[in-house]
């Protein structure tokens, strides 16, 4: 099993760097990554920097050792944490908020108006890819108050049309406009439910059930959701459900009451 590597790059277009900066950014970089094995079940100490490039300097760290755990959870752990996403749910349970507020003070040992650069690298690509993440201390500050925040998830549904669709971003994602409130739902899913998101697309009026795990705000609004399967609505077929009237017990007796039932369903 290979290790997760990680590019960083500072002092973008100049030459060199003050070793106090380089000596704590290098210190604050250690213990996240520390603190994010232990989360990840491969605990290490042991990280090596190599590849050094000048002219903004550039260089690699990665584990001594190979990785324990599997380097797909190392890469979407290290994008969700450098991007300050609570989509994936099962990384919110692994990853602790310390963790994620050790990375935002790495920007600590930044001078004013200066930032550093992550590159979380695909390991196996051809060529070899990599996401980049920017971190300064206004993003830093900004970041580290939505990890204060208490967050609530549970397992539940809504119910909407698909107002937009994500596509070519590090998390694709429909956006649902929720019928009872109005409000704009980001739907979070994987790859292998994209053809199932994309196929939502035809129908631009048709109602659609998403369920998954539910992230809510301190309020108790539905902020986003971890989609474990999207469904079409079913078409409402007026004929059969005329038909079906007189068959339902109480009220539904094909007068006027049934009438009434009827209407409120339309609406």
């Amino acid at each position: 099993m290979s290790t997760p590597k990680i590019k960083i790059e500072i002092n973008k277009g100049k030459e060199g760097v003050e070793l106090e900066k380089l000596s704590g950014l290098a210190k604050e970089t250690f213990k996240f990554l520390v603190s994010l094995s232990v989360d990840l079940s491969d605990p290490d100490s042991e990280w090596i920097a190599d590849n050094f490039q000048n002219g903004s300097l550039i260089f690699e760290l990665h584990k001594r050792h190979d990785a324990r755990t599997d380097i797909q959870i190392w890469n979407d752990a290290l994008d969700a944490v450098m991007e300050n996403s609570f989509a994936n749910e099962a990384l919110n349970v692994r990853i602790r908020p310390e963790t994620r507020m050790q990375y935002f003070n790495i920007a600590k040992a930044l001078p004013e108006g200066d930032a550093v650069s992550f590159g979380v690298v695909r390991n196996g690509d051809a060529p070899e890819t990599v996401t980049w993440h920017r971190l300064d201390k206004t993003a830093a500050l900004v970041a580290s108050e939505v990890v204060a925040t208490p967050r609530m998830a549970h397992y539940g549904e809504i119910q909407g049309i698909v107002h937009s669709f994500f596509k070519e971003t590090k998390h694709p994602k429909l956006v649902i406009r929720e019928l009872s409130t109005k409000a704009l739902v980001d739907c979070f899913f994987t790859e292998q439910l994209y053809e199932h998101a994309v196929a939502l697309l035809q129908d631009k009026d048709g109602v659609v059930f998403v369920e998954g795990t539910v992230s809510e705000d301190e309020t108790g609004n539905i902020t986003s959701i971890h989609v474990a399967d999207f469904t079409p609505a079913p078409p409402f077929d007026e004929r059969e459900f005329e038909s079906m009237i007189g068959t339902f017990p109480g009220a539904l007796t094909g007068n006027q009451d049934s009438q009434e039932a009827l209407d409120n369903y339309r609406e």
